[in-house]
């Protein structure tokens, strides 16, 4: 398939009527606020079994099922080893912090 150019269009609409702009935010503001305490706890050298790093991804993940996205200790575990094993998120996670991908793979393993 040949890219997009200045013009061109996608066959797809987004029904901008289903996106609920408040929700998104909230979990994006969620993301950040989990995402920026792990690498705080990181850059810190807190170990992936203290108290308080434990008690912060516990508290995300209940977050994420009380706002409909039900997620247990081990579907946790099988995101974090995903963002190890993929290029993009891997990058991402890595870009904001040396070692955070593999970090929350350890504290989650340890939950």
């Amino acid at each position: 398939m040949k890219p997009l150019t200045n013009g061109e269009h996608y066959d797809f609409e987004v029904d901008t009527h289903a996106v609920n702009v408040d929700e998104m935010n909230k979990m994006a503001i969620e993301a950040k606020h989990f995402l920026d305490g792990m690498a705080d706890f990181l850059r810190s050298g807190v170990t992936y079994h203290d108290p308080a790093v434990q008690e912060h991804v516990m508290n995300h993940i209940t977050f994420l099922n009380q706002n409909g996205h039900q997620t247990s200790k081990e579907d946790y575990v099988k995101q974090t080893r995903f963002f190890t094993q993929d290029d993009f998120h891997r990058g991402m996670l890595e870009e904001q912090q040396t070692g955070l991908s593999y970090y929350l793979t350890v504290v989650a393993e340890h939950l």
